[in-house]
């Protein structure tokens, strides 16, 4: 596991502090510090930049068993 600091711009990309980010796609758990930011704002940009990650086939079919059949 590695720790890094970065920030989520206003249009919800992350941006690793001192080139620290990984070399490759990865995935990562995010932790918001409280910095006077309402949780609403938080959650909007945390939709955004997780989007991508959430919203694929492949997450669709990891989560299928837990779906209430229709």
């Amino acid at each position: 596991m590695l720790t890094v600091e970065a920030v989520i711009d206003k249009e919800g990309k992350v941006r690793f502090q001192n080139d620290a980010g990984p070399i490759k796609p990865a995935r990562v758990l995010v932790t918001f510090l409280d910095e006077g930011n309402s949780s609403h704002e938080i959650s909007m940009l945390s939709q955004h930049a997780l989007s991508g990650d959430w919203l694929n086939d492949e997450e669709d079919a990891a989560w299928a068993h837990l779906q209430k059949p229709t």
